[in-house]
């Protein structure tokens, strides 16, 4: 018997990253841009925080230069006050 199991319908990811998998160059778009400002962060398979920047504009895509970044799975988050998208690459 299962029980508490809730599930969550219409999921809707507005962080796209292309091109995925990738040699390093991103851009990272948003669908829904923020309307205040947001951080970025870049974590590596195990957690570590390997990029972070703060975005004070208004802005719906970003170009990221990954290529100092190991081979592997990476996660991408962007953080506001009102919302967190996330979206996994990879870094080939």
């Amino acid at each position: 018997m299962v029980a508490g199991v809730h599930t969550i319908n219409n999921l809707q990811n507005n962080l796209i990253i292309n091109p995925n998998p990738s040699n390093g160059t991103f851009i990272l778009q948003l669908t829904k841009p923020f309307a205040k400002e947001s951080t970025v962060e870049i974590f590596n398979a195990v957690g570590n925080c390997v990029y972070k920047k703060l975005i004070t504009e208004n802005t719906s895509r970003i170009s990221f230069d990954g290529t100092d970044l190991a081979a592997g799975l990476y996660l991408c988050r962007m953080v506001s006050m009102d919302r967190v998208e996330q979206v996994s690459f990879v870094r080939e």
